[in-house]
């Protein structure tokens, strides 16, 4: 017995797309529209189409990489290098905890202008 393989080992739930059939979107209580853009992404989804669920979900509150990647079936690292830092560098997301882009809690949100 080696130990040290609990429970608490994250990074192979949702995250990995393909094993559920469930919608992960449907449990959110997402609003039909916001719902309508999640499920469109599907399993390769175009920049501007990802992008858009991007958008939609974090104008609603901010997310973490995992949980969006759970939501949109789509990988956390590859969702955070390709696509949250550079909305964000583009200006179109903030980060939570701007002063630590690296911080474990780090979460995104949409910039909203008025």
């Amino acid at each position: 017995d080696r130990g040290g393989f609990g429970l608490d080992r994250g990074g192979f739930g949702l995250d990995r797309g393909g094993f559920q059939d469930a919608d992960p979107a449907d449990s959110l209580g997402l609003d039909i529209e916001v719902q309508r853009i999640v499920s469109g992404v599907g399993n390769r989804p175009r920049k501007a189409v990802l992008r858009a669920a991007i958008l939609a979900l974090t104008k609603l509150r901010a997310w973490r990489p995992m949980e969006l990647a759970a939501v949109l079936r789509f990988n956390a690292d590859k969702l955070t290098e390709r696509h949250l830092k550079e909305m964000t560098d583009l200006g179109l997301l903030v980060r939570v905890h701007p002063e630590n882009p690296a911080h474990p809690a780090q979460a995104y949100r949409a910039v909203v202008r008025e």
